[in-house]
């Protein structure tokens, strides 16, 4: 039976979701409120969706990627489209925290998708509407690290990483 996560009427659109589900069969969603300009995560307690905001700052939060770590917490991307950078979102002592994965002020990071490998470290790939390319960022080292992949023909647009 379909579930509905958030009500929406004409003045409200959601737009960019990603879902994941953690081991435990529970589904988390992230979707970008264009109403508010709010970065929103759901997650499924067994008999109804729960909405928590997690970034409330204009246009942060566009383009979201959702993922599940190597502790069964949620952890997002999303572009952030006021200082034009990609963001790490993460749990922390039960509160969402953020880092911002490069600065750079010149439309880096949207239509992020986020993977977790086997050792717990993170993988994005994203946009860059600036040099129109294929952009792959990774925390490997302990500290985030972003290479061109590709940028020959306006090339990255809706990446999947695997």
């Amino acid at each position: 039976m379909p579930e509905i996560i958030s009500d929406s009427d004409s003045a409200y659109r959601y737009a960019s979701p990603s879902m994941a589900v953690d081991d435990l069969g529970i589904p988390y969603v992230c979707y970008f409120s264009e109403a508010n300009s709010a970065l929103h995560m759901s997650s499924f307690d067994g008999t109804q969706f729960n909405v928590e905001t997690v970034q409330d700052i204009d246009n942060a939060g566009q383009y979201c990627s959702i993922a599940i770590d190597s502790r069964g917490q949620p952890v997002m991307t999303a572009y952030d489209g006021t200082a034009r950078d990609p963001v790490f979102y993460f749990l922390y002592d039960g509160m969402w925290s953020e880092q911002t994965i490069i600065a750079t002020s010149e439309a880096e990071g949207l239509y992020t998708d986020l993977k977790v490998d086997a050792f717990g470290k993170y993988h994005i790939a994203y946009y860059n509407s600036t040099i129109k390319g294929l952009i792959y960022a990774t925390n490997l080292s302990g500290q985030w690290e972003t290479e061109v992949v590709d940028s020959t023909q306006d090339v990255g647009l809706n990446p999947s990483i695997c």
